[in-house]
C-alpha cells in the first residue's frame, strides 16, 4: 500500500474510531465504554509519536522552514492542549471532593483562585488550541503530520462532546 493511501486508511479509520466512541449510541454501554477509553488515551500516544519523530524531521534538508515550524506549533499546541485539559480536569475534580473531616483538621479551605476559574471558558480555550494544532498539523511536515493532525482530532473532538454535553444543546 502506499504511503498517502495508508495515512488516509488510518485516518479514516481514527475517524471512525471517534465517531463511535463519543458520538454514537446505537452500541452496548461496555463497548462504547472500551471505545471512549481508548480515545482518550489516543492523544497522549499520539503526541509521544509526534516528538520522537520530530527528532529526526527536524534535521531534514528537503522539508522547508515554513513546514517544520507548523510542525513544531503543531506539536507544542497539542502537548499545551493537553497539560491544559489535565489541570482543568484535576482542579475541577478538586473542587467537587468533598472535604475530609478529622479531629486534627475541621476542614481542607477552598483554594480561592479556583472559585474565579470558570470551567466552560477553559473548555473552548483547549478547544481553540487544539483546532489551532489541527490546522498546523495538515500543513506541517510529512512525517508527523497524521500524528499531529489526528492528535488535534481527538482531543478537537473530545472537548467538543463535553461541550456539547454540558450545554444541552
Amino acid at each position: 500500500m502506499r504511503p498517502r493511501l495508508r495515512e488516509v486508511v488510518i485516518a479514516l479509520g481514527v475517524v471512525l474510531l471517534v465517531w463511535f466512541g463519543l458520538f454514537s449510541r446505537s452500541m452496548f454501554s461496555e463497548v462504547r465504554g472500551i471505545l471512549y477509553v481508548t480515545v482518550l488515551a489516543l492523544p497522549f500516544v499520539l503526541n509521544v509519536i509526534g516528538w520522537r519523530r520530530w527528532r529526526s524531521v527536524r534535521n531534514e534538508v528537503e522539508t522547508t522552514r515554513l513546514r517544520k515550524s507548523l510542525g513544531a506549533l503543531g506539536l507544542v499546541t497539542n502537548t499545551l492542549s493537553l497539560a491544559l485539559i489535565c489541570t482543568v480536569v484535576v482542579v475541577f475534580s478538586y473542587r467537587t471532593i468533598k472535604f475530609i473531616f478529622t479531629p486534627d483538621h475541621p476542614a481542607v479551605p477552598p483554594i480561592e483562585w479556583m472559585n474565579a476559574t470558570n470551567f466552560a471558558v477553559c473548555m473552548w480555550g483547549c478547544f481553540a488550541v487544539s483546532v489551532l494544532g489541527l490546522g498546523a498539523g495538515i500543513l506541517g511536515p510529512v512525517r508527523i503530520r497524521l500524528q499531529v493532525a489526528l492528535s488535534s482530532f481527538v482531543l478537537a473532538s473530545i472537548i467538543f462532546n463535553d461541550i456539547m454535553k454540558r450545554s444541552q444543546f
